[in-house]
Parts: C-alpha cells; structure tokens; sequence
C-alpha cells in the first residue's frame, strides 16, 4: 500500500473488497493501454480506432456504473461524467474522417472545444 496506494485513494475498498478494488485499478489502467496500442497499431484505419474507442469508454461507464467503487458517490458522478464528455466528443471524431468535406470539420472542430471548455 505505500507504494501504490495512490492508485486506490478514491476506492471504497471495505464496500467492493480488494480483489474488485484492484480490478478497478487495472480495468482504468488496460483501457488506457488499449487505447494507445489501438491508435499506434491500427493508424491505417481510423474509424476502427474511433470504434474501438467507443466501446472502451461505453464499457468503463458500465463497469464503473455496476461495481460502484468509489468511497464519495460526488466522485461516482464525476468519473461518469468525464466519461460521457469523452464519448460525445469521440462522436465528433467521426466527422474527422475521409466522409466529411473542410467545412464540417470547422463545424465539429468548434463544438468539440466548447464541449471541453464548457
């Protein structure tokens, strides 16, 4: 625990146990990597990369949503919260790709930032 127990500071490890507390940690951590091998492998096909990215974050929401891990419900919203920007943003990510002409990308790239800066 000293020295990673950063990683399980906003756990609620009494309520979940500690075999689904490191589970949480890990499951944070391997979609992290995913998606970083995703964009690095499979650079050639970005809407495979959007896809997948999709699915991650839509599988955290879940995964975080059923275990309910954290010690604050406050943090519970938050971590669902920043999940579902995420998700809308990679909704505009779709509008990135070879289908789309200069002027919807302008249109997107706006709304992405005020998405993230709102």
């Amino acid at each position: 625990m000293d020295k990673y127990g950063v990683l399980l500071n906003d756990i609620d490890i009494k309520k979940i146990g500690k075999k689904l507390a490191l589970a949480v940690v890990f499951v944070n951590l391997l979609r992290k990597l995913l998606l970083a091998a995703c964009i690095m492998i499979f650079m050639q096909y970005p809407t495979f990369v959007i896809f997948s990215f999709n699915f991650n974050v839509l599988f955290y929401i879940i995964f975080i949503n059923w275990n309910e891990p954290y010690i604050e419900h406050k943090t519970l919203v938050q971590a669902i919260a920043d999940e579902y920007i995420l998700l809308i943003v990679n909704y505009h990510l779709f509008c990135f790709t070879e289908w789309t002409d200069n002027e919807q990308k302008l249109i997107m790239g706006n709304s992405i930032i005020y998405i993230v800066s709102g």
